[in-house]
């Protein structure tokens, strides 16, 4: 995921009170998963269909 694009999920946690285990926990993934994907260290097909439902379920 592109640091713009994490950028943007984490505004909208904060203006939705949600945390990072919030959304991890929606997804059904671990937290340490996500911050994998979050910082670009997981970059595969699953990991861009989930960067596409993190932007979602932040919304």
């Amino acid at each position: 995921m592109d640091a713009a694009t994490a950028k943007e999920i984490r505004i909208k946690l904060a203006q939705n009170s949600m945390s990072m285990t919030d959304l991890a926990s929606g997804l059904g993934i671990s937290l340490a998963y996500l911050s994998d994907i979050m910082h670009d260290r997981r970059n595969g097909p699953k990991a861009q269909l989930i960067t596409q439902e993190a932007f979602s379920f932040s919304m």
